[in-house]
């Protein structure tokens, strides 16, 4: 029977240490990973609101109302994709205005109530002149739930505020 002896149990015991460094770091890392790029998305979503009440604000300074661009294009009787603190502005900016919210479509559960039919985006939506997506970066989730379901323009907020500046 072979012995081993101190120094290949030192060896041994290193090695050992090392490639479980080796797996640890591994996993620590893309768990590192993947909560950073959760981060960078959560911070892409906040600079994009900051950006676009950037614009807003100044606007609303002047007197320039969201409603404008409805009355620009025609847009008589719209729908509002989500009830966040965007749909919230939106609809504080435009309800004294002469648009018509036909109803509101949840994004989430828990959103605030404006007092219009609400409905989920897998119910019958009822025609409008459009629907205004107030859910910053849920454009293209929206239009390809919805895009062979109508047949009338989805508007990301964003869009109409850039237009108006």
């Amino acid at each position: 029977m072979k012995h081993f002896s101190s120094r290949h149990f030192v060896i041994c015991n290193v090695g050992m240490f090392s490639l479980g460094a080796i797996i640890s770091s591994s996993f620590f890392y893309e768990l590192v990973k993947k909560h950073l790029i959760g981060r960078r998305s959560e911070v892409n979503s906040y600079k994009s609101y900051y950006e676009m009440m950037r614009k807003w604000i100044p606007l609303y300074q002047k007197g320039i109302r969201i409603a404008k661009y409805f009355e620009d294009n025609n847009y008589r009787k719209i729908a509002i994709y989500g009830m966040g603190d965007m749909g919230i502005l939106f609809y504080e900016d435009v309800k004294e205005s002469e648009l018509e919210i036909a109803y509101v479509i949840k994004a989430h559960e828990g959103e605030r109530d404006i007092g219009k039919e609400i409905k989920d985006i897998e119910d019958d939506l009822d025609a409008v002149d459009a629907i205004v997506v107030c859910e910053i970066g849920a454009y293209d989730y929206v239009s390809n739930l919805l895009r062979d379901r109508i047949d009338y323009p989805l508007i990301p907020l964003d869009d109409i505020i850039y237009e108006l500046f």
